[in-house]
Formats: C-alpha cells, sequence, structure tokens
C-alpha cells in the first residue's frame, strides 16, 4: 500500500513504480502484479524487457508459455539485440530448460559482473553463466566461466568476513567448483549472519541459496524440503519455474 500511494504521488517515476510489482510478485498475487507492470511498461515504451515481464508473470501464474514464445517471436531483430532483451532471452532460455540456447546466448553477448557487485538474492551473470554450462555437463567450462571471481570473493570475505552476500556467492561458486563441504559452510554461514527472523527478506533469498548449494552438492532431500517450506513464504520463487 505504501509502495503504491508512493507510485501515485509521482506517477512518472519509473523506480517507483517497480517496487508494487515485485512485491505482488513475490506475493504471488500475480493479477496484481500484471496490473502494475503494464503501467510501469507504459512509462518504459521503447524498453522490450518490460513486455517481457507481462507475459512472464502470466507464466508464472499458469505455467502455459505461449505469451512468453509470443513476444520472442514478435521481437523485431533491433529490438533483440539490446542488452535489456538479450537478457531476457537468456533468462527465459534458463527457465524453460534450454540450457544449449542459453549457453549460446551467453557466448554472444557475455554479462560482466563488477567486482563491486555483493550478491544478496538472485545470482551474479557469472554464476548464472557458469550453472547453465555445469546443467549441460560441461564441468570445466562452468569453472572456466567463473573465472577469477572466486578468488576474488575469498579475499573480499577476508575483509569484510559479516557480510553475507559474499558468503553466500561463495556457496554456489565452491558448489559449482565441487568443493561441497565448503560451500555447504559458506551457504549456512551465509543464513547465520542473516537469517529470516532478522530480515524476512534477504533471509528468505539466502535460504534459496542455501537449497541451491545443497542439491547440486547431493542432498536432494534436503533441497526438496527447503524449496516446500519457501514456497510458503514470500519469494521471487515459483512453482512452474521450479519444474
Amino acid at each position: 500500500a505504501a509502495w503504491r500511494k508512493a507510485a501515485g504521488l509521482d506517477p512518472a517515476s519509473v523506480e517507483l513504480a517497480r517496487h508494487p510489482v515485485w512485491m505482488l510478485a513475490d506475493g504471488r498475487r500475480y493479477a496484481e502484479a500484471i496490473i502494475e507492470q503494464r503501467k510501469l511498461s507504459r512509462l518504459q515504451p521503447d524498453d522490450p524487457s518490460q513486455t517481457y515481464y507481462i507475459t512472464y508473470l502470466s507464466f508464472l501464474a499458469s505455467g502455459s508459455t505461449s505469451e512468453v514464445k509470443m513476444w520472442l517471436a514478435g521481437l523485431p531483430p533491433a529490438q533483440g539485440g539490446k542488452p535489456t532483451a538479450f537478457a531476457q532471452r537468456k533468462e527465459w532460455a534458463r527457465v524453460s530448460g534450454d540450457y544449449a540456447e542459453a549457453a549460446r546466448l551467453d557466448q554472444l553477448q557475455p554479462d560482466s559482473d563488477s567486482e563491486n557487485d555483493q550478491l544478496v538474492w538472485g545470482k551474479l551473470e557469472a554464476i548464472n553463466a557458469a550453472f547453465t554450462l555445469a546443467a549441460l555437463g560441461n564441468g570445466s567450462g562452468a569453472r572456466a566461466r567463473l573465472g577469477n571471481l572466486p578468488a576474488s570473493y575469498r579475499a573480499r570475505r577476508e575483509l569484510d568476513p559479516t557480510n553475507p552476500g559474499i558468503w553466500t556467492s561463495l556457496g554456489l561458486m565452491e558448489a559449482l567448483l565441487g568443493n561441497a563441504a565448503e560451500a555447504l559452510r559458506c551457504a549456512r554461514q551465509a543464513c547465520e549472519l542473516m537469517p529470516e527472523s532478522v530480515d524476512p527478506w534477504t533471509g528468505t533469498y539466502l535460504s534459496l541459496n542455501q537449497a541451491i548449494v545443497e542439491a547440486w552438492t547431493g542432498d536432494k532431500d534436503g533441497a526438496i524440503a527447503e524449496l516446500r517450506r519457501l514456497l510458503q513464504l514470500p519469494l521471487d520463487l515459483h512453482v512452474h519455474a521450479l519444474r
């Protein structure tokens, strides 16, 4: 309600318009989120990612991929090469399980992560791309895609040992590198530093990353139990995307 009021006070603000969409989507109130996203898309008519997200919200609501596929098919070549549209194409390839296409797109236009990025929710682009390669069975390619990020984050952890974003990033990367015990240690430390009881927004994303680490290090039952729990909480986690 507060974000909607703020957006109403400054209806031309893209930044304010985004937040009701995100909160409604995390609350899995998709019909309302689509209405707010349509308002946002009118503020940025030249940004194809805004119309993409309308179709993506429809997918999350129903599980139907038809609207996203129609959006992709109708994307003009001039727009399809824009960084924002390119990122959406890669995201959809991952979500729909077309890892070969996601890897191909990443080769064409890799997104570079800043050394100053501190992951709290979601995943750094290099980690996303590395997981894609690992899903294709290309472990060496996944390690190469991470580059010097693991070493960089280990050094940053020494300087900032109470930063949960650094710990959770390392947990994901150590899992990809095959360091199971260290991956679990990092993921759990992130959750201890910022538990859901202290920050129910950030803490749930850290828990989600721990579930990812558990899945990739062999504890499938633990990961499934955690995902089941997280699906009951407000979070950018959706059953259709999980499938």
